[in-house]
């Protein structure tokens, strides 16, 4: 009697396992998410990720940093708007926002130092790569396929992308773990030309991804590693949302976010626009999160607005547990609006989208009084 109870509880486990496995699937909760739920358990803490300076990644790819600037007589500043629209140091153009004035009247040419803006489109299904074009090398690893223009692939160069995505993944778990990450197709550009020709994106932009095809492209200069790191995080962190559309505000924010940690050193445009979210300068709340495109955005706006979006992500990332913020993205997926989103993953007093403002308004202007 003892073996048929035995039996029939054992059965009865395998039963719940079989039944709540395509649930937690359904409702995109990664199995040990719910499993320490049910035993009461804290959050896993985080595989260590392993050390990649950028100085390495560029040695990796015989990237040579560019030589510091130096003092200019002044007959040699003069300079006339022409001259200085046939710039040509691109890898200037992609540290950072400093130089976005002198791009402002084409509105497809948003924010160097952050990726223009795609076309945000729904993603019907996943398309094949294409094949490589004529002076291309290539090589498949486990994570990718890298074609790279007119150079070998070498080994070292492969194991610093597999240590890139890697860290990555980890950064953004739950995200990654419910599915497997599809493999990527990298194309690496040697020089701005045949990038910007190729992809018709602005040469100094730097970085693009298409989600449809599971593609970066990327130009091998200075800012390699950390706009790597930007698209990467749109193939994946959008990748999550498919066959829904996240909100541009939250897909850029965490691009930047983690744009942001791997440059390993603070952006001047970031902290420049932080400075004024602390003193109270934000875009409207519905402007902003409503946001589509930047195209008649100035350039202080733009600015101000991909510092908001990081500025609220880092916050709502950090604001209790990963948790929460996971829940938050799962219900904007299941198609919940943002405020009933927000409150069902955060609770009270988050009961819309001007209440996390204030909170967040606060919290910084408090850190910032904190350190002065």
């Amino acid at each position: 009697m003892d073996i048929i109870k035995k039996l029939q509880l054992i059965l009865w486990v395998l039963t719940a396992v079989l039944i709540s496995m395509p649930l937690l699937d359904h409702f995109d909760i990664p199995y040990d998410v719910a499993l320490r739920k049910i035993l009461f358990l804290p959050p896993p803490e985080k595989t260590q990720e392993k050390e990649l300076k950028p100085e390495y990644v560029e040695a990796a790819f015989g990237i040579t940093p560019p030589a510091p600037p130096q003092q200019t007589t002044p007959a040699a500043a003069q300079i006339t708007p022409q001259e200085a629209a046939q710039v040509t140091d691109v890898s200037q153009r992609v540290t950072g926002l400093e130089n976005y004035a002198a791009f402002n009247n084409n509105p497809d040419e948003i924010t160097p130092g952050v990726p223009s803006l795609s076309a945000r489109q729904r993603v019907a299904g996943k398309v094949r790569w294409i094949g490589p074009p004529f002076g291309f090398f290539t090589k498949e690893t486990y994570r990718f396929m890298i074609y790279r223009e007119k150079q070998q692939v070498t080994p070292k160069i492969a194991g610093v992308l597999d240590v890139v995505q890697g860290n990555l993944v980890l950064d953004l778990l739950p995200f990654t773990t419910v599915r497997a990450p599809n493999k990527i197709l990298i194309m690496l550009f040697n020089n701005p030309v045949s990038y910007s020709n190729f992809t018709k994106r602005p040469p100094w932009s730097g970085a693009s991804a298409n989600l449809e095809s599971d593609t970066l492209y990327v130009i091998e200069n200075t800012g390699f590693y950390p706009l790597t790191v930007h698209e990467l995080t749109h193939l994946y962190f959008d990748g999550f949302f498919l066959p829904e559309t996240n909100p541009l505000w939250l897909s850029e924010g965490m691009a930047v976010y983690m744009q942001s940690k791997a440059e390993k050193q603070p952006l001047g445009w970031l902290t420049r626009s932080l400075g004024k979210i602390q003193q109270g300068k934000t875009l409207p709340t519905e402007e902003f999160l409503d946001a589509q495109t930047l195209q008649n955005y100035s350039s202080d706006q733009a600015e101000l607005w991909y510092s908001q979006a990081y500025s609220l992500v880092k916050y709502m990332l950090n604001l209790r547990t990963r948790n929460e913020f996971y829940q938050f993205c799962v219900n904007l997926k299941n198609g919940m609006p943002r405020h009933q989103a927000l409150y069902r993953a955060y609770g009270l007093p988050f009961t819309d989208f001007d209440v996390l403002e204030k909170v967040w308004l606060h919290d910084l202007q408090k850190e910032n009084n904190g350190k002065q």
